[in-house]
């Protein structure tokens, strides 16, 4: 079978989350709320995650399940949503700061460096030189630093789908199996990131200017700080809940995808 067509990934999403928009709305819209209590609202938050996306894989294989025995399902896998999303967030910890000291690193001595020849080359006008150049070495580092961290989370992005689908894995299972079943696959997947990406910009565009509000609220009526900071929280829950659906459904079709390249399940997803 050919690669991922990130054309079909994305526009299988799309129609997935249009057509479920409903319910994994007032799904996402729990979790949001959820997320606001630290450890226990936070399993909470990635285990209703990984309902979405079981649901949503339910519906690309044409075996619909109901929310009830999915989350009977994924209830008893609570903390391990907690821990996949924790060591995610701890190895992208570990590689952006171990990124950002390789970056300035080689930053700094390619600076150094060019400046040492092209003084002696150029003279005065070397330093001209020197800065032009390695403000264009500054901007090649910082989008193969951005591209590293995106190839990284590609490399992770359908870990909730093997703790929502398959049996007997745990949390760090869960990322080996992520990693098994994108490798070869990480450009396609990336092309997929970022194409996803571009389709949700207006969502995020929405989110973003809807968030402004609450300022304009508080201003205007003068409300208490505690009670505008509740108002807040629960606003953004309600506007960001609008994007959750979305990448939950495209990484379930993404999941499908790879388990239809690597072990030939008979899916179809270009119906």
């Amino acid at each position: 079978m050919k690669p991922l067509s990130v054309g079909n990934v994305v526009s299988t999403g799309l129609r997935i989350y249009r057509d479920n928009f409903k319910k994994y709305y007032r799904l996402a819209l729990i979790a949001s709320l959820w997320s606001w209590i630290p450890i226990y609202g936070w399993a909470k938050f990635c285990a209703i995650q990984g309902l979405i996306s079981r649901l949503a894989y339910k519906e690309i294989i044409e075996q619909p399940e109901s929310v009830s025995d999915a989350n009977r399902y994924v209830k008893g896998r609570l903390w391990s949503y907690l821990g996949a999303a924790l060591l995610v967030f701890l190895i992208f910890i570990a590689a952006y700061f171990g990124g950002v000291i390789i970056v300035a690193v080689l930053a700094g001595a390619s600076t150094f460096l060019l400046g040492l020849g092209l003084n002696y080359v150029f003279g005065d006008s070397g330093a001209v030189i020197t800065s032009i150049i390695s403000l264009i070495i500054a901007l090649v580092l910082l989008v193969l630093f951005i591209g590293y961290l995106t190839r990284l989370y590609a490399s992770y992005c359908v870990s909730e789908l093997s703790l929502s689908i398959e049996e007997n894995v745990n949390a760090s299972a869960a990322l080996k199996r992520s990693r098994e079943l994108t490798q070869g696959y990480l450009r396609n997947l990336l092309l997929v990131i970022l194409t996803a990406s571009l389709v949700s910009l207006p969502l995020w565009g929405l989110i973003l200017t809807v968030q402004i509000l609450p300022g304009f609220i508080q201003s205007d009526l003068a409300l208490p700080a505690t009670v505008f900071t509740v108002f807040q929280l629960v606003f953004n829950s309600i506007v960001s809940a609008l994007i959750i659906p979305f990448w939950q459904a495209v990484k379930a079709v993404i999941y499908c995808d790879l388990r239809v390249r690597r072990e030939g399940m008979g899916i179809d997803l270009r119906k």
